[in-house]
């Protein structure tokens, strides 16, 4: 889960309700009235999420092959189920870029088309960038997805945050 900066709301994923893929939520700061953001489906999987400074938009990470209104992908077979109705579990290595959720109207932009893995980032303190890790290295750039530029090629993982 992830507190706006103003403390007002929290958006957290969750695969409740049986929609077969990752479901974005907001709600209050204590998970209650929590509405989803994102259609079902509309994306095989969500990660990475924060919220702009102002609080009116959810930045988050999915497959670069993600085309809004496509399907979820679909469930194992039944000859991958294994003995005792156990199911394999499977990560999402699929490359991925950052988008953007309006709060008010839930339009989705893709904000660059990086096509990296493990995607993890954090606006500035004055709210100007965003700085941001994958596999590939250390990015920086404007919250509209302009400006992009690699400062680093260490392989980064988890998390990123700027120092004051």
């Amino acid at each position: 889960p992830v507190l706006s900066q103003d403390g007002t709301k929290v958006a957290f994923l969750s695969t409740a309700g049986g929609m077969g893929s990752d479901t974005l939520f907001v709600g209050a700061p204590d998970g209650s009235q929590a509405q989803p953001v994102l259609p079902a489906g509309m994306f095989p999987f969500v990660d990475a999420h924060f919220f702009t400074p102002d609080g009116q938009a959810l930045i988050f990470s999915s497959a670069s092959n993600a085309i809004p209104g496509s399907a979820a992908p679909s469930k194992p077979s039944q000859a991958a189920v294994w003995p005792f109705g156990v199911q394999p579990v499977s990560a999402h290595p699929q490359p991925s870029d950052w988008y953007e959720v309006t709060l008010a109207d839930r339009q989705v932009r893709r904000l660059v088309s990086l096509q990296a893995t493990n995607l993890f980032g954090a606006f500035s303190p004055d709210g100007k960038w965003i700085a941001f890790i994958s596999q590939h290295g250390v990015y920086v750039m404007k919250p509209d997805g302009s400006g992009l530029t690699q400062i680093a090629s260490l392989v980064g993982m988890n998390s990123v945050n700027w120092a004051p």
